[in-house]
């Protein structure tokens, strides 16, 4: 049986550490554990939470939070992750109509294009060259998940956005250095500040390692 790692002792931990944006840990505890591949943490995280802030918010923030991780992690660990989540939500709440600005059908590439702008700064343009040097269509689709993605500021804006996405990087490890780097500077230049920024980074350093010493015992589980 896997064990539970998002235990309150954990998450206590998580939320405590100095310098974290207030109300972040736990959704972006929820999108370190998605992209892990951890679903199945989301529920606990959401039953730590809701006793100590609104439980609308909550889920508002968890559930934003997992669909602008989808351009990180892809849609399987987001869809994953929010149906885990659904299994513990009131049928009230999942009723709620959503407070995102997005319509089915509509896509406003200029406000993709000013978090872009917001996020990259002057190396903006460079940055998009380089993508449509590789592929020119990767600059398209970029634009497109910017825009309906991850523009959107009717529950998570651009400073908090980027604190999603550093988290998601940070589970990459390696991997994925360059990108994370741009994200780095992107929450500071949308109002972050670098003590926030780096203690975003300790909280996913804290899930991956839990997740991969947890991986270590239960090979050495099953070797016994």
């Amino acid at each position: 049986m896997v064990p539970i790692l998002a235990t309150p002792t954990f998450l206590t931990s998580l939320r405590s550490i100095p310098h974290l944006p207030a109300h972040s840990w736990y959704y972006l505890a929820s999108v370190a554990f998605a992209l892990l591949n951890r679903p199945d943490e989301i529920p606990h995280i959401y039953a730590y939470a809701t006793p100590n802030y609104d439980s609308v918010t909550v889920l508002n923030h968890t559930r934003e939070a997992l669909l602008k991780a989808s351009a990180i992690g892809g849609l399987p660990s987001t869809i994953n992750a929010l149906n885990a989540l659904k299994t513990v939500v009131a049928e009230e709440l999942l009723d709620q109509p959503t407070l995102s600005h997005r319509q089915e059908g509509a896509l406003n590439l200029e406000e993709g294009d000013r978090l872009w702008d917001s996020i990259y700064g002057k190396v903006g343009p460079r940055v998009m060259r380089g993508m449509k040097r590789s592929y020119n269509d990767l600059g398209i689709v970029a634009r497109m998940l910017y825009a309906g993605v991850l523009a959107d500021e009717g529950v998570l804006g651009k400073r908090e956005t980027g604190y999603v996405l550093v988290t998601g990087l940070v589970t990459g490890g390696d991997a994925w250095t360059a990108q994370r780097k741009g994200h780095r500077r992107g929450c500071v230049n949308n109002g972050a500040t670098w003590e926030e920024v780096e203690a975003v980074e300790t909280l996913a350093d804290k899930v991956v390692e839990e997740v991969r010493n947890s991986l270590g015992k239960e090979i050495v589980g099953r070797e016994a």
